[in-house]
């Protein structure tokens, strides 16, 4: 789910889905239009595990860190390919360890 911010310009919520490349390559246009950087995120949920118990990890595990990283790549790969020649605009990257919805209503830099 893209959207715009000041501090982190368009900003694109990527999972690796079609929607998700759909949604770079709209990011993509859209940061070079209103001339902002374009930041790639992608959320990982944490594992929660069944009551007493909670949350089994308190930081991401080493597993889903090279999950995240490889989504990533390849929106940077699907970014660069929606350009079509076009001057690229800054592209940023973000990691959270966070549910989707509030990873968007509250982005880690928008935290201050």
């Amino acid at each position: 789910m893209p959207g715009v911010t000041p501090e982190l310009g368009v900003l694109v919520c990527v999972d690796g889905s079609p929607a998700s490349d759909a949604a770079v390559a709209w990011g993509a246009r859209e940061a070079i239009m209103r001339r902002l950087p374009v930041t790639l995120m992608h959320a990982v949920a944490p594992v929660i595990v069944e009551w007493p118990v909670g949350q089994l990890y308190d930081e991401m595990p080493e597993w889903q860190r090279d999950d995240a990283r490889h989504v990533v790549d390849q929106a940077r790969k699907t970014l660069s390919a929606a350009l079509a020649g076009a001057q690229p605009p800054e592209i940023r990257t973000e990691i959270v360890y966070s549910g989707v919805v509030p990873a968007l209503i509250m982005p880690p830099r928008a935290r201050g």
